[in-house]
């Protein structure tokens, strides 16, 4: 039982998958967005810098995709291993980008 109603853990499951999927396609759409008007903006080191992080901001929400699928089918504790190793590297991709423009963004307010 869970609160007042009777939910089974397969709809608890297909709700947190699809409101994951949901909430995923929605942050890949806007980062690839926002990758691409960066693309081709100026070609500066901020403009490349922040391309950067939302490239990699896509491909977190790209593997969170996976992640509601893995929710939605109940695909198993061996796949969200899989899942969570491809997912380490994205990661720390993105931890690079955003320090890198993090610095950038730094030292171009001190030559100011």
């Amino acid at each position: 039982m869970f609160g007042q109603g009777n939910i089974k853990m397969a709809e608890i499951h297909t709700i947190v998958g699809i409101i994951t999927m949901f909430m995923s396609v929605l942050g890949m759409v806007l980062s690839t967005r926002h990758y691409l008007f960066y693309r081709r903006a100026r070609k500066n080191i901020l403009s490349k810098r922040l391309r950067n992080v939302f490239i990699t901001d896509a491909m977190i929400y790209g593997i969170t995709l996976v992640f509601g699928l893995w929710a939605l089918f109940d695909w198993g504790f061996s796949a969200a291993i899989t899942f969570q190793i491809i997912r380490i590297p994205i990661l720390l991709l993105n931890i690079v980008a955003s320090y890198r423009l993090f610095i950038l963004y730094k030292h171009m307010l001190k030559e100011k």
